[in-house]
């Protein structure tokens, strides 16, 4: 029920290749763990802290709590059952987080603030240029025809794919900290960029050139 709702939702459509490369990565780092370095028995503590916060989120009949308890409670027993080794662990387990769905819809309130944002930067640069238009909202009017910069134009799919890559990569190369984070804040930042010349160069090829890139195949390929 989870996943089904989670891929209505464009900018998660790299989901399915998470699911695939997660197991994938979680092998290639347990296999580098010593056989004789793994815990045996059973983790009591961390199997009743799975089965409560399972019937906590079954009690509200949410499946998004329900993935949110998946993760802490796999967390849990690599924890238990990897011992000291726990740290080669960590970075394949936070990647689960690229998964989850934030709470109360902040996700959709990041494309509305993105949608605004890029009209506004995209108009700064139109002006710039000396194209004439119109900002009306999160759209772009010039005399011929309005430009609406919508939900997958606002740059979210990339910027959520594109940040999923580099997340993968820091984790497959077992790169430093600090480089994986600047490694994700550059994928994230060009993501945005490249969609605000994007969304000029769709208006200005209309504009000047006549021709149109802003739908079908074409606006498929400049994307």
């Amino acid at each position: 029920t989870y996943f089904s709702r989670l891929l209505i939702f464009e900018h998660y459509e790299f989901v399915p290749l998470v699911l695939i490369g997660l197991p994938a990565l979680l092998v290639s780092r347990c296999r580098a763990i010593p056989p004789q370095a793994w815990r045996k028995g059973f983790p009591l503590r961390e199997l009743a802290a799975s089965c409560g916060m399972l019937a906590l989120a079954s009690l509200f009949c949410s499946p998004w709590a329900v993935m949110v308890e998946f993760f802490i409670s796999s967390g849990l027993l690599l924890r238990y059952y990897s011992g000291v080794y726990w740290r080669t662990l960590l970075p394949v387990w936070l990647l689960m987080l690229l998964i989850i769905r934030p709470p109360l819809h902040l996700d959709l309130a990041l494309i509305t603030k993105l949608q605004i944002e890029s009209s506004k930067v995209t108009s700064v640069v139109l002006e710039s240029l000396g194209v004439k238009h119109l900002m009306d909202g999160n759209v772009l009017v010039i005399p011929e025809r309005r430009f609406m910069v919508e939900e997958a134009c606002s740059g979210i799919n990339s910027v959520f794919a594109l940040l999923t890559a580099a997340a993968f990569y820091a984790v497959c190369l077992r790169v430093s900290i600090v480089r994986g984070v600047l490694l994700i804040g550059s994928a994230v930042f060009w993501a945005c960029f490249m969609n605000l010349v994007r969304i000029a160069a769709t208006i200005i090829a209309y504009e000047h050139l006549q021709i149109d890139i802003g739908a079908g195949t074409a606006h498929t390929i400049s994307g």
